[in-house]
Formats: structure tokens, C-alpha cells, sequence
């Protein structure tokens, strides 16, 4: 900034020839720029001002942390080229270390498309094999011309990068990286972003993250989610994304298994009574099987479950690679869960029957018959699924616990209320007269031991021989609040070792 002390006078003879200018038809522009060249000489140099571009608080470690996750992480920046590495060293994107491929158009070429390609490919072969993630530096037009006419090469480059700046890249360009990425790839794309510009990339993105930051609001009411600094990024990924998903799977597999114990049931009954039609279950004991007496556990586990602790999970951020190879929810856990519940289906009849096909004699004298049957099977299914559902609860609390007892003491008073009224012939007395009988005692022990014993065994066998990370993290962990363990003590489990490791690191 600089001024200069005019008279009145001056400032008079130079406003005329200012107005002639500014009222000019013709040249305007120019003929104000001459004007104004008349005054703006012979300044007083005050002083000098600037814009701070700062970065907030944390956001080195949080992509230090992101990238130990696994993640590929870009910025992708209107920046110039310069001005976008230094950004990416001081974020700890790009490291010393690690080598970059700086890919630029050549302006002098005959055909730039061509230029660019040739160099992508020559990338490609040289780093390819080498076992170390390279750095891509590119900017916006060299870009344009990578997704316009070599897009399968660029995206191969890019397989071989763990880290990408994309420098002088306008709003559009960052859409259509996104969106090439994401395509190409088939993997879930995040873009985080705090302005105006950042929108059209949050829309595009699988998942679209704003930050309420002084440039406006327009990119967090443009998102998915909103968050007030980039460091809530790591704990909205690692912690509330990590308990989000395990509580969804324990959602899913509890009611996927509850639904197929129960409806088998009455699949096999229907071949031992010659596929008459006939049910085995009361109506409102049906009907409340899925809304009363098993509904609480797999809701309440979708709210309050975690598998380790938020502490733990900060220490060790390669658990989220187990998150990212879908080992948690597959064909394979759906299969485990289904097998498990065609088995408890197939042993809750086969002992029911068992127990039923010489029809005891109650004290009355009464003999049994399909409904007694239909209420060994109701009580014994809903006490395995409960029970069932209980084993693969990893972390207790009063309400978990509570919701167990309450769902089957609900059954047990419902089936009381439903078995007091004469109006239903069907069922009147039937819960009172079943439990007379020693073989429902017996039935309800054996039938509960032979669903229960082999999910036990493999729970036990699995968590002592093959467990998976989270289970040695969270032993570790217990044997640390318990104080017999020293936090410095090396372990055997890989997984602590790689993020002892990478902490030193």
C-alpha cells in the first residue's frame, strides 16, 4: 500500500480528466487506466498486505494417521504447482522418501494429448514392480488432457500412488477426477472440502464430508456429513465409521439367523404333517416372536456395541485395513450365520419330536398334541436365539444384559396371558399343562445344550487359535487396565507390532 498528498487544485484538474475518461463511449477501460496513471506516481510506500492461507490444527496428523489406515489420499487444489507440494509436504502428505512423478504438459508439443500419455506410460513402467508407492503431481491441464485421452492409463499411475496433487484444477476438474477415480476403481470415495469450489467434488463422491470454515457454509450444507475441523475427520472414519459398521453386522447377522431358526421350524414340520397347512406356533406367539419377544437385543446392539475401545483404535490404525477387506461381512459370515441357524432349527424339532412321538400322558390324563409340541418349540427357539445372540455380543452393559432377560421373560408372561382366556380353546391351559411334563424339562436342557455346545466350542477355539486382530488388541488391552501387562511389552501379535512400529516411525 502506498498514498500520495494531493491539493485541492490537483485533485480538481485530475477529477475532470477522470470523469471525460469514465463517461467515455469509446476505450473505456483504457483511457480510466491512463487517467489513473497520471496520479499514481510519486507514492509513499506504507506498507505491504497479504492473505494468510494457514492450515488448521492437527491436519498433518490426521493424514499421517489416514495413511497408515491404507487410505489413498489426493489433494487436489487450485493452488499453483509450488504453492500444492509445500502444501503436501507440510501435511505430511509427501515425504522425502517417497518418489514423486511430476507429469506436466508439454506446451511446445505437436499434439500435447499424445506428450502426456507417453510420459504417463513411461511412469508406469518405471514404477512398476518396485514395491514402493510413489507420489503423482499434476496439474489441471495436464489433466484435462490425461482423463480425455489416456484416462486408463492415468488411473493405472495413479494404482501405484498412495498419495496424489492435483495442483490448478478448477471446481468441474475435481468433479471429473472423483468421478474417474471412483469408476475406475469400484472403491468408496470420500472428498472432504470447506468451500464453495469443494461442492461439485463433495456431490460426486460415494461419500461427501463439508467443513463449516470462514469461506461460508456451502460446502457443509452441500455434504453427508458436516464437521467444524479436518481433524474430525480421523475420529468420524476411525471410531464412528468402525463402530457404525461393526453394530449394523451385529444388526444384520442377528436378524438374518433369528428369522431363518424360527421359519425353518415350521419348514420341516410341514413334511411330518404331510404338508397339510397345519402350524405349529400360536398366532400371537407368532406375531410376537419378531416385534416383542427377539426384537430389543439385535436393536440395542446396533446402538451400544464395541468391539475395542476408542484408545485402542487411535494406537492401531491398521485395524481399519480389516474394515476395508470385507472380512467382517461376507458370503462367508452370512454363510456361518446361516448354517448356524439351520442347525438350531433342525435340533429344536428333531428334539421336540423326539419328545412328542409317544404322546405323554400328563397328570389329568390329557395326552399330547401339536400345540404342546408348538409350545416346547416356541420356548426352546426363542431362549437358543437369545442365548445364541448373547455369545456373539462382544461388549456388555446393564441394558444389553437386561434386554437378554426382559425379551424372555416377556415370552413367558405373554404366554401366560394367552394360555388364561377359555375364549381360545386352542391354547387355553396349554402353558400350564406343557410344563407338567418332565420331558419338556428335559427337551428344553438337551435342546439348549446340543444348538449352544458346538457355536461355544468354535467361539472358543477361534478366539484362542485364530483370533482376529481386534480380539488380541482387546486382550492386550484388558491385561493393561488389569495392570499385567507393561504398555512396553512386545507381543506376538502382528498387528501391535506394525503399529508399534509405525508409531516409532
Amino acid at each position: 500500500m502506498a498514498r500520495r498528498k494531493l491539493s485541492e487544485e490537483e485533485y480538481k484538474r485530475w477529477n475532470v480528466k477522470y470523469h471525460e475518461a469514465n463517461t467515455s463511449l469509446h476505450n473505456r477501460h483504457e483511457a480510466v487506466d491512463k487517467v489513473c496513471e497520471l496520479i499514481e506516481t510519486d507514492l509513499e510506500i506504507i506498507g505491504c498486505t497479504a492473505i494468510e492461507d494457514k492450515l488448521q490444527d492437527g491436519v498433518p496428523d490426521t493424514i499421517e494417521y489416514l495413511l497408515q489406515c491404507g487410505m489413498k489420499v489426493w489433494v487436489i487444489t487450485g493452488d499453483k504447482q509450488q504453492t500444492a507440494i509445500n502444501i503436501g509436504y507440510a501435511t505430511k502428505l509427501l515425504v522425502k522418501e517417497q518418489p514423486q512423478v511430476i507429469i506436466n504438459v508439454d506446451k511446445n508439443a505437436a499434439n500435447p494429448g499424445e506428450s502426456v500419455q507417453k510420459m504417463i506410460r513411461q511412469a508406469v513402467e518405471t514404477h512398476t514392480g518396485t514395491g514402493k508407492p510413489i507420489a503423482v503431481i499434476i496439474d489441471g491441464e495436464t489433466i484435462h488432457h490425461a482423463l480425455k485421452e489416456c484416462r486408463d492409463d492415468f488411473v493405472q499411475l495413479t494404482n501405484l500412488a498412495s498419495a496424489a496433487v492435483c495442483c490448478r484444477v478448477t471446481p468441474l476438474q475435481k468433479a471429473e477426477v472423483v468421478k474417474t477415480i471412483k469408476e475406475a476403481k469400484k472403491q468408496v470415495c470420500l472428498s472432504i472440502g470447506d468451500g464453495a469450489n469443494d461442492v461439485s467434488m463433495i456431490q460426486e463422491a460415494d461419500i461427501g464430508i463439508g467443513i463449516f470454515g470462514k469461506e461460508g457454509t456451502q460446502a457443509a450444507r452441500a455434504s453427508d456429513y458436516a464437521i467444524q475441523q479436518f481433524s474430525h475427520l480421523k475420529r468420524l472414519l476411525t471410531v464412528h465409521g468402525r463402530y457404525s459398521y461393526v453394530r449394523n453386522l451385529a444388526c444384520i447377522h442377528q436378524n438374518f439367523y433369528k428369522n431363518i431358526a424360527f421359519g425353518f421350524i415350521q419348514f420341516y414340520f410341514a413334511f411330518w404333517s404331510g404338508y397339510s397347512g397345519q402350524s405349529l406356533f400360536d398366532d400371537w406367539l407368532l406375531s410376537g416372536y419378531n416385534i416383542i419377544f427377539t426384537s430389543l437385543p439385535p436393536l440395542l446392539s446396533a446402538i451400544f456395541i464395541k468391539d475395542v475401545k476408542e484408545e485402542t483404535i487411535y494406537q492401531n490404525p491398521k485395524l481399519y485395513e480389516d474394515l476395508k477387506t470385507g472380512n467382517y461381512f461376507n458370503w462367508k459370515t452370512v454363510g456361518l450365520w446361516t448354517i448356524s441357524a439351520l442347525y438350531h432349527s433342525w435340533v429344536i424339532y428333531m428334539v421336540a419330536w423326539l419328545m412328542f412321538r409317544n404322546e405323554p400322558v400328563m397328570l389329568g390324563g390329557r395326552t399330547g398334541d401339536v400345540y404342546l409340541m408348538g409350545q416346547l418349540i416356541t420356548a426352546l427357539v426363542i431362549l437358543v436365539v437369545l442365548l445364541k445372540i448373547s455369545l456373539s455380543i462382544v461388549y456388555w452393559n446393564a441394558i444389553l444384559m437386561g434386554s437378554i432377560i426382559l425379551s424372555y421373560f416377556l415370552f413367558i408372561i405373554g404366554d401366560i396371558i394367552i394360555n388364561l382366556f377359555p375364549s381360545w380353546p386352542i391354547t387355553y391351559w396349554e402353558a400350564f399343562t406343557i410344563v407338567q411334563v418332565p420331558s419338556f424339562w428335559f427337551g428344553m436342557l438337551l435342546g439348549t445344550a446340543m444348538c449352544l455346545l458346538p457355536d461355544w466350542s468354535f467361539a472358543c477355539i477361534r478366539k484362542n487359535y485364530f483370533p482376529d486382530n481386534w480380539m488380541i488388541l482387546r486382550e492386550r488391552q484388558k491385561l493393561l487396565d488389569l495392570g499385567q501387562l507393561s504398555p512396553d511389552l512386545e507381543t506376538f501379535s502382528p498387528a501391535i507390532k506394525e503399529s508399534n512400529r509405525m508409531r516409532q516411525v
